[in-house]
């Protein structure tokens, strides 16, 4: 297979509104050892895209530029390094990068070099291009009920902002686990929670006092909004993550308390966690929520969309 030496990519030189995105001509990258080389042809737009892109991470993300955007993908390998042994070119696979700013590029890119570990062979679907919404949204509900919150058979969860991109995958990964799961939306997107499987679901304007409702084992914050409100319905020693930045301050709060509040700093992508998605993905136990499909001249848009925190699942961009 010849490769092109150069490709499009989008790349921003310095923090700030979705209009420092460019699409500029660079070199495709060459996979080093245990490293595969992607043709990407989709990948998802996340609110951690827009936040990086923005400076509001400034701290964890650093001062190099150019940096690239994108952090999820689904494609066919096109090149392998030295010790890649799992996957062959022509194959589809699906990942996560592993990094919030990369950098010179990123999935947002014709071309990816992700590390072997970190993507596996994309889910035997219909709709395969659709599964390219699924991998950072999906690896961090993943890695919250099963890490941070614990979840047991038969306990009860709560998802905030439930139909967003991690709300609507921990919805429905919480029931693969076996729990009972209520969920807070919109009024408007209720309908669709309650098509998820959700057995309680809440309007965010019209929450109901502490006292009349049935303590969660758990909730999952997606959010930010009024953290500190949901936490009274956790159970004594329940255990409750915010997502968001924005529920910062509720987890300080919590610190003394018997109802504390963590913050997931950072989603890691392992084989196992892409295998397990997979699998729910290809039982059809976990589906895609596309809201609206986009190009990559669009990006900007999607970002500016995806910053508002009012998206219905999620948006792709095929590329």
């Amino acid at each position: 297979m010849t490769l092109p030496t150069t490709m499009r990519a989008v790349q921003y030189t310095e923090y700030g509104a979705s209009n420092v995105l460019t699409i500029n001509q660079v070199p495709v990258p060459t996979p080093g050892p245990g490293e595969v080389l992607v043709r990407v042809q989709a990948f998802s737009v996340n609110r951690v895209d827009a936040l990086v892109r923005s400076g509001q991470m400034r701290l964890f993300t650093g001062k190099r530029f150019p940096k690239g955007t994108g952090v999820d993908v689904l494609g066919e390998v096109v090149g392998m390094g030295h010790g890649v042994m799992d996957f062959k070119i022509g194959d589809t696979v699906w990942g996560f990068s592993g990094s919030i700013a990369p950098a010179p590029t990123g999935t947002a890119a014709e071309y990816v070099r992700l590390k072997a570990g970190r993507i596996c062979h994309a889910p035997r679907i219909p709709n395969v291009i659709d599964a390219a919404a699924l991998p950072l949204v999906s690896l961090a509900a993943l890695q919250v009920l099963r890490k941070n919150l614990k979840l047991q058979r038969g306990q009860r969860l709560l998802v905030v902002g439930a139909t967003g991109g991690v709300g609507h995958a921990a919805l429905q990964i919480g029931q693969i686990l076996g729990v009972e799961v209520s969920t807070v939306s919109a009024s408007d997107n209720m309908a669709l929670c309650r098509d998820l499987g959700a057995v309680e679901v809440y309007d965010h304007e019209d929450l109901p006092d502490a006292a009349n409702v049935t303590p969660f084992d758990a909730i999952i914050d997606c959010g930010g909004v009024v953290t500190g409100y949901y936490r009274n319905y956790l159970k004594p020693h329940g255990r409750m993550m915010t997502l968001s930045p924005d529920g910062l301050p509720a987890v300080l709060t919590s610190l003394f308390t018997n109802r504390r509040v963590g913050f997931l700093l950072a989603t890691k992508a392992t084989a196992e966690a892409m295998k397990w998605i997979t699998a729910a993905v290809e039982r059809g136990n976990l589906r895609p929520v596309i809201e609206k499909r986009y190009t990559l001249e669009e990006l900007a848009e999607a970002q500016d969309y995806v910053d508002t925190k009012h998206t219905r699942g999620k948006l792709l961009v095929v590329m």
